[in-house]
């Protein structure tokens, strides 16, 4: 869980979505004060927000590359 946690941080920092940060510090308070419902709920929410973000770079990156090919 630590691993997906990390990945998200990074992910969230690089897309420069603060809100994102924000609410991870959020579950990991939840974690603190023994909520563990709460803070799955939380990374659950924010890990499938950056899997949509990473797929749609992703296929932004590819599209880039298939016209640059093109165009070459």
């Amino acid at each position: 869980m630590l691993r997906r946690i990390a990945v998200v941080l990074v992910t969230a920092c690089a897309l420069g979505a603060p809100a994102i940060a924000q609410d991870l510090a959020a579950g990991l308070r939840a974690l603190d004060y023994g909520d563990e419902a709460a803070a799955r709920d939380e990374f659950a929410a924010r890990a499938a927000q950056a899997s949509l973000w990473q797929a749609a770079a992703s296929r932004g990156e590819a599209r880039r590359a298939a016209a640059e090919r093109a165009l070459a």
